[in-house]
């Protein structure tokens, strides 16, 4: 019995590893995309600058002080973090 679940084990690990050999493949290929989409976009507002947006000045990305470090909330949550963020509302729209 021990030899049969080692075998299982093995032909399990060999299809486990093809199926992530597949997705690999595909992450490498999804990112060629985006870069190849990326490149079109950058090669368009190069022919054509007067559609670049209009560039504003962002606010300081951080702040510190004595005893603590402030970051603007970017939208990413990390599960570690949840409940450490300080926000103090108001926002840029004017």
């Amino acid at each position: 019995t021990q030899r049969r679940a080692g075998l299982l084990l093995l032909a399990a690990s060999a299809r486990l590893s093809s199926e992530l050999g597949d997705l690999l493949t595909q992450s490498e290929l999804i990112r060629f995309e985006a870069n190849e989409a990326l490149r079109i976009g950058f090669e368009d507002l190069a022919a054509n600058p007067e559609a670049l947006p209009m560039v504003v000045e962002a606010p300081i990305p951080y702040a510190t002080s004595m005893g603590e470090v402030y970051w603007p909330f970017n939208g990413e949550f990390w599960e570690d973090e949840l409940g450490s963020y300080r926000y103090t509302g108001g926002g840029l729209c004017r």
